[in-house]
């Protein structure tokens, strides 16, 4: 074979590889930060409607979880569910892949909800072109949405901020990682706030943001750990912090901090079962998707589902998993 032929054949096949590649990262891309545009109902072979998913983090486990129980009803009601979101927590993104879902054409959007005029003008957008959305996590109640179904975050909030007060006996320093600022994440701080200023021998030494982030949160409860001496506990309000203050604790060998977390991943339940972290505030994500998704279908079948839907969150500690053997 000649030095030319062989070199036209390897460039063919890097051509194609390189052509793989890109088909496969525009896949990929397609799959985090967006979704197909179908037509609505124009073949009877497909699902009656088209709903968007449009989450806060792309990969994040809570919201795979909203994505569950929405496929579970999906699936019921004959339902075609896409799933998209940025792949870390950021607003604009998210609200741009709205929109994108409005100028889409669909049956219907569930997505959290955000503050601001931005998200406002979103939902009104939506509205006057006749898709509902329903919100899940976060409410938006000054917006055109359809509905919220969600937890009661302020009293999840003070059900373990108050666990955490008997846990500690009333009296320590304490220190809480949030996720973010928006209203989900305060109304659980708050409620913990409100719980431990009922004991005048517990003080909050710090709060601070984690950004959903389990290495972020990590980094601010070392930081906490630079400037307060005889932390007491730690508590986490979105699903990666608990995780992070267990690693930041492990890397400073301090076995004494407790820690209290929110939801209920594999690597916390294990975490948990292990006495490695003290309790957690459990949602229900799943039952959050399926009830958003009948909400839909019912609206467009010409019924009015609840302004607001909430639901329970409850407390989990070592002791109790006992009892509820192979939880999740």
């Amino acid at each position: 074979m000649s030095t030319q032929r062989a070199l036209w054949i390897v460039s063919a096949i890097t051509f194609m590889f390189l052509l793989y590649l890109i088909g496969t990262f525009a896949q990929i891309n397609e799959q985090i930060h967006g979704f197909s545009i179908l037509k609505k109902n124009t073949n009877l072979a497909v699902p009656k409607y088209h709903f968007v998913l449009v989450t806060q983090q792309y990969d994040n486990p809570y919201y795979r979880s909203i994505e569950k129980g929405a496929r579970i009803a999906a699936d019921r009601e004959h339902v075609d569910i896409e799933y998209a979101g940025p792949l870390r927590s950021d607003p604009a993104e998210q609200m741009k892949l709205i929109d994108k879902a409005i100028n889409s054409d669909v049956d219907g959007i569930i997505t959290q909800g955000l503050s601001g005029k931005e998200f406002a003008a979103l939902m009104e957008k939506a509205a006057n072109t006749g898709i509902q959305v329903v919100t899940v996590d976060t409410d938006a109640p000054g917006s055109k949405r359809l509905s919220y179904v969600g937890t009661d975050n302020y009293s999840a909030g003070k059900l373990i901020g108050n666990q955490l007060a008997a846990t500690i006996k009333e009296s320590g320093n304490i220190a809480i990682i949030t996720g973010s600022n928006d209203e989900s994440q305060k109304e659980r701080v708050q409620g913990i706030l409100d719980a431990v200023k009922l004991y005048k021998n517990i003080h909050v030494a710090a709060i601070r943001l984690s950004q959903f982030s389990r290495i972020q949160a990590a980094a601010e409860v070392q930081t906490i750990l630079n400037q307060t001496k005889n932390l007491t506990a730690i508590v986490g309000t979105s699903a990666y912090d608990g995780l992070g203050i267990y690693d930041a604790l492990r890397n400073n060998k301090n076995t004494t901090c407790k820690i209290f977390g929110f939801d209920d991943l594999p690597d916390t339940i294990d975490l948990l079962r292990k006495g490695k972290i003290t309790a957690i505030a459990v949602q229900e994500p799943k039952l959050m998707g399926e009830i958003a998704v009948e909400q839909l279908v019912a609206k467009i079948h010409g019924k009015v589902p609840p302004k607001v839907t909430q639901l329970e969150s409850y407390v989990i500690t070592a002791d109790s998993l006992k009892f509820l053997g192979d939880f999740k």
